[in-house]
């Protein structure tokens, strides 16, 4: 199973506070099939911030799901959390360049997806390419 890390602001959530849409369908769809992750300045070893970033912004359903997504560490920048020995996806609205040469530098650029909560069916566009990602990885399982 693949790591899944996950932004907040500008990914599951739009610049209003709203909560992007599709995501229901995306976040029960990604704890149910990956190692999912906070990566996201609301979390630096604790998901409390998360929750408090979260309550009363997603619905119950989602809120539920978000708490079975484990927290990270990181000090400077978001590419210190992740874990290169496995295979992963990174969903953010914007890295910066030295976290985009370390995942150059570990061979691992395309496993950046820019999403943009700010489109109406971005996260579903998002969701759906991981669908397809996951059917073609157990096809060949």
């Amino acid at each position: 199973m693949y790591d899944l890390y996950l932004d907040i602001d500008g990914v599951l959530l739009r610049k209003d506070g709203k909560p992007a849409r599709h995501l229901d369908e995306f976040l029960e769809f990604a704890v149910n099939n990956f190692h999912c992750y906070w990566l996201t300045t609301h979390c630096k070893g604790s998901i409390s911030p998360v929750l408090k970033r979260l309550h009363n912004k997603v619905s119950p359903i989602t809120y539920q799901l978000i708490h079975k997504i484990k927290p990270t560490n990181w000090q400077t920048w978001k590419t210190e959390a992740i874990n290169f020995n496995h295979g992963f996806f990174w969903l953010d609205d914007g890295i910066f360049l030295t976290e985009e040469e370390v995942l150059i530098k570990n061979h691992a650029a395309n496993n950046f997806i820019k999403v943009n909560a700010e489109f109406r069916d971005d996260l579903l566009y998002t969701l759906n390419d991981l669908k397809h990602f996951v059917n073609f990885a157990n096809i060949h399982a």
